[in-house]
Order: structure tokens, then sequence, then C-alpha cells
């Protein structure tokens, strides 16, 4: 008599990974885009937004483009606005307006992750939106339930505040990710896994003497997942680097790499992820080893962008007079050689775009989940020889023929998608045979990319940029005065420009100590630039809020 133990357990997990083609494609500022098909890559003429910072695109693991947003609005492949976008909760001034994150298990979902302003006059909702591919004839669409649905914090309220900072990170398992949104001293992570998003946060504390309301911020991941990298332009300004588990999605700060007093932008890692780069919007461009903690300036005195890596393992960034939505460029500057602290260099107009101009904001790359160590499938059709065994395949295995099982053996068939026994396969009485339907999670060890910062510590740099820390502009939002200060310098003028480029006001300030109280009565409520010109010459620019 035949013993046949077979046990089907269905797991609705991921059977796929994603290759390098998803970043492909970025599009960003004002109908600007690149196609890195190419190396250098290619200006591309296609685009349709228009967008003053953060941005998001992503493409098929073939290349071929899926959609981009600005976090208003999502297009698709055929350059088109999706029917049920136009209102999602960006901003055309935030920094990290949107962030895609593919789901695990279904290719044709897309969870897209919009943040307003953190000084808007009535502040939107950190929210999340769903793009189903095979919605509006094949291009696209949000799901009308899974739209603009909010953000919970632990105890599962909305957030009244919000900072512009958000990313993504590939867990440990790297069957999923992290959605890490950083806000005050706290780091929410937000586990997005085969099941989908859960709005159940894991928190972590930080050490950014952050206020709840924290001003311009910008948060970014390694590419080995170890660490994480956050800006903050409040009061006081800092820069950190933490240890990142990303088993439990919490920052370790234990070690902590401090950088303060710096007008820190953006910040990008190196491939290795031993190399930390951040800029300053208004001058500089720093470069920090993190194995020997030091820091030097690459270049200064031009207004950077974003800070990007590319699939090159370069870094790119736009740069120019970026003032308001007429004062893009058309130069895009890389960095190469970024692994190397000493050895990197920046080339200055390397890419000139052929169709739109480049503004602040340039698409974060979306992080590839890796193929499981896995073949796709097998038909066995002799009789076995192992004595035992587990078989492991990615979609199917097939018993068809002579396949036979012999007393004493111990065989496993483990399929992500189905096992089929044909006729003429037998299981002999004594033997023990499973089956069971489970996707494939053996990877393939990944091997070491140099030193890596695990040991605690604490390592504190403070950078010179006193003119620029020391300016205020309050309060922001305003209503009929502005004050403005700045410590150990004397102001000469003052311009305010609005959102179309036009210069609205400009003062000639009088004589002072630093303090000057800007009469802003006349000026519709909208946002706005300031440029404050001091003694110097130096020309320093935030953005202002009328109410």
């Amino acid at each position: 008599m035949k013993q046949i133990y077979i046990y089907f357990s269905l797991l609705l997990v991921s059977a796929g990974g994603f290759a390098q083609g998803e970043n492909n494609n970025w599009y960003f500022g004002d109908n600007a885009a690149l196609n890195f098909a190419t190396n250098p890559p290619t200006s591309l003429t296609n685009s349709q937004m228009t967008q003053f910072e953060g941005v998001a695109s992503v493409s098929d693991s073939n290349g071929q483009l899926l959609f981009y947003t600005d976090g208003m609005t999502i297009w698709g492949a055929n350059h088109l606005p999706m029917p049920n976008t136009g209102d999602l909760t960006g901003d055309y001034s935030t920094t990290q307006s949107a962030l895609i994150v593919p789901h695990p298990a279904n290719s044709n979902l897309y969870y897209v992750f919009t943040l307003p302003a953190s000084d808007e006059i009535s502040p939107g909702v950190l929210s999340y939106s769903v793009v189903d591919l095979t919605l509006n004839g094949g291009f696209g669409d949000v799901l009308p339930n899974q739209k603009n649905i909010p953000l919970l914090d632990e105890n599962g309220n909305t957030f009244d505040n919000t900072s512009e900072g958000i990313t993504s990170a590939v867990n440990s398992n790297q069957n999923g990710y992290w959605v890490l949104f950083p806000i005050g001293n706290t780091l929410y992570s937000y586990p997005v896994t085969a099941a989908g998003f859960s709005n159940t946060p894991v928190t972590s504390a930080m050490t950014l003497q952050a206020a709840p309301i924290d001003g311009t911020s910008h948060i970014r991941v390694s590419p080995d997942n170890s660490r994480v990298a956050i800006s903050k332009i409040g009061t006081p300004r800092r820069f950190r680097i933490y240890n990142f588990n990303n088993a439990t999605g919490q920052v370790n700060t234990s070690y902590e790499f401090a950088v303060d007093n710096a007008l820190i932008y953006t910040s990008e890692f190196s491939g290795n992820s031993n190399v930390a780069y951040a800029n300053s919007p208004f001058g500089t461009l720093y470069v920090f080893d993190l194995v020997n903690l030091q820091v030097r300036i690459v270049n200064q005195n031009l207004r950077w962008g974003t800070l990007q890596r590319t699939k090159f393992n370069e870094i790119f960034v736009p740069h120019g007079n970026f003032n308001s939505l007429n004062d893009g460029s058309a130069f895009i500057s890389r960095i190469t050689n970024i692994d190397s602290y000493a050895n990197s260099a920046i080339n200055l107009n390397y890419l000139t775009l052929s169709a739109g101009l480049g503004q602040l904001g340039l698409p974060q790359t979306i992080t590839a989940l890796p193929k499981p160590d896995c073949p796709n499938n097998i038909t066995l059709s002799t009789p076995e020889s192992n004595t035992s065994f587990t078989y492991k395949y990615l979609v199917s295995i097939t018993a068809n023929n002579n396949y036979q099982t012999s007393a004493g053996q111990n065989i496993n068939f483990k399929a992500g998608e189905f096992i089929l026994l044909q006729p003429n396969t037998e299981i002999k009485t004594g033997s023990v045979f499973v089956a069971e339907i489970e996707a494939c999670n053996s990877f393939a060890p990944k091997s070491s990319t140099g030193p890596k910062i695990n040991a605690p510590g604490k390592f504190s740099l403070i950078v010179d940029e006193d003119d620029e820390a020391s300016l205020q502009v309050y309060p922001n939002p305003a209503k009929e005065l502005v004050n403005i200060t700045m410590e150990n310098t004397t102001l000469q003028s003052v311009t305010v420009i609005g959102i179309d480029g036009k210069t609205v006001l400009n003062v000639n300030v009088p004589v002072n100590d630093g303090n000057y109280p800007l009469n802003i009565s006349s000026l519709p409520s909208g946002v706005y630039i300031l440029n404050i010109t001091t003694q110097s010459g130096k020309v320093i620019s935030k953005k202002l809020m009328v109410q």
C-alpha cells in the first residue's frame, strides 16, 4: 500500500524581482526627462510635467516607462494625466513630494506616497494612493477607494504637521520594503510586504533636536540599507547619519555622524555606502568620509538641486539660478568616482538637456528587490536518487513518467505556483513526501562592499556657514510684517519674487544692524521667494508664505 503525505499551503507572496530597468527613465523639472538605457543618458522631449522640487518616476524591468508624478498629478506612459489624479496631496515646493514603491506581490500595483509642503498655510495630509496599471486601457489609474489615504502615527491618528522627507528601504528578508518618514525627533517606518502596505508604523527616536514643525527636511537610505541620512533646515540646522536596522525598521543612535550649523538640502550615498555627499542649495557641496570621519568641499558658490545616484554609480545634480519656476537650468552636473572620498570629482555642465529645464528636484530611484536564487521550473521523470532532498522552484514542479520515491527517502517539493503529479508518478511505502506551495525566498549571498560603521560612537563636525545659519525670517507664514534678522552683518536689499518669476517687491534696506521689518501687507496670499542681499554682496534665498 502506498503512503502519500501531501500538504498544500498557499502563501501569497511575490514570485519575482525587479531588474535595473525600473530606473531607466527620469522625469523632472520643467518638461525635462532623461533615459538611462544609454550612457551618457539621452535627453527626452516628451515630458508633460512642470515641477519645482520633488518628483518620482518608474519603469518596468525592461526599462519601459510606466508613469511619473509631481505628487499632485500622475502621468501615464502615454504622457496623459491619469483620470483619477490631479488632486493628490503633494506640492510643487516639497523636497520629496512623491515616492513610488512597488507592491512586492503584484506587479500591476504601485503605492504613491505624497507629501505637502511643511509650511503650507492650510497643511495638506501625508497620504498614499494605489495605482493599478490594468486600469485606463493599460496606462494605469489610481483605484477609486485607494486615493489620498492618510498615513497614521503610532496612536492611529493623522499627523497634525509634516516634514518634506520620505524614502524607502529594502527589508532584511529582501522581500519587501520600509517606507521611512521623519518628523520632529521621530522616524516613522511603515512595512510594505506581500500583504500590502501596513498603516501601523514602527517608531524610533532621533537626535535632531527638532520641533514638531521642523521645516524642510530630506531623507536618504544607503544602497546596502544599513544607514540613513536625514537633514533638517530648521532652527537649529541638523544633519545626521545613523545606523539603520532593516529587520526592525529602526535607527540606532548609538552611532551618530553629526553635522551642525550647515544648511544641507539633500544628501546621497556612494555605491559602497561608505561615502556621503550633501549640499547646500545656495553654495556648498560636501563629501563626508564615513569610515575615517573627514569632510571636504568638492565645489562651491553654485546653486545646487537634488543629489541623486544613477544606475551607473554616479551622482547627478542640477545647478543654476533656482529662484522661481522660470529660473531653471539646462545643465546637469555629474560626480564621478563616488566610492572614493579622496578621488571623487565633479564635472560641471556634464549634460545639457535638449528639452525642458532642470529645477531643484530629481526622482528617487526605485530600489530593486533581488530575485530569488531559484530556477523557474523542473520536470522530474526518473526515480529519485536523493535520500533526503528539497526541490525549490520559483514557479512549478512536475513529476511524470517514471518518477518514484523509495522507502527511507524524505523528499520535499516547494514551488511558488503549482505542483503537478502526473500519471505513473509513484510514491512508495516507507517514503516521506511533502508538496508545498511556497515562494522561494532563498537569496544568493551578497559580497561585502567595504568597511562598515557599526560600532557605537558619536562623531561630530561643525561646518562654518555662520551667515546663512544666523538668518531668520519670522513669522513665516506672515500677514503684514515679516522680520529679517542676521547676526554680524548688514542687510543691503530685499527682493520678493512670485512663483511666476516676476519681482513684486524690491526694497533697499536703510542703515541697519542686521535687523529689518519688511512690510508685506500689499502682497496677495501665496508663496514667494525672498532674495536677501548682504553688504558683502552675498544673496541668500528663503521661501516665504503670505497669508
